[in-house]
């Protein structure tokens, strides 16, 4: 290091104006909760198999939903139950992106086919879900007008995954 001028290994290093803190980029923000329902929903509907699924909103304050979707012919119906009353407020006030994400994915959903409803619990983390909320929206024993099957239909059996995100529901 003989012939390098101006460089003390030993120096300490410079003081920098900017924190790390500062430096390092936030963390992306969650989707809007509507977005992040209507994004399971497709995904239920164009599951071979009729199906529900318990999702956990981001932020974790918005609590959890079940997202429904029933298959009637060519048309689907879908519902969605929030665990807390401002979250099913939040998210009946967005309805219209719930309805624009199925159309726009080529789904056909008739003029009330998307219901909205509240957990039975009230939000207490106990709440039950299932099918209380067929019943509430008028839509109980599968709606259209058929009776309900008397026996659940047998577990599908487990098919290969064909992308990077595999849902057995």
């Amino acid at each position: 290091m003989e012939g390098v001028t101006g460089l003390n290994p030993l120096a300490p290093l410079a003081p920098t104006t900017e924190s790390p803190a500062a430096s390092a980029t936030p963390p992306p923000s969650p989707p809007p909760p509507m977005r992040q329902v209507a994004q399971m929903a497709v995904a239920l509907a164009f599951s071979p198999a009729t199906g529900s699924f318990r999702l956990a909103l981001e932020p974790v304050e918005l609590g959890r939903v079940e997202i429904t979707v029933r298959r009637e012919g060519e048309t689907h119906r879908v519902l969605v139950m929030a665990e807390r009353p401002e979250t099913l407020a939040l998210l009946q006030r967005d309805r219209q992106e719930l309805d624009r994400a199925l159309t726009q994915s080529g789904l056909v959903v008739e003029e009330g086919g998307i219901g909205f409803s509240l957990a039975s619990g009230q939000g207490t983390g106990g709440g039950e879900w299932g099918g209380q909320g067929w019943e509430r929206q008028g839509w109980g024993g599968g709606g259209g007008g058929r009776a309900a099957p008397a026996e659940p239909a047998p577990p599908e059996p487990r098919r290969a995954a064909r992308g990077l995100l595999d849902l057995n529901i």
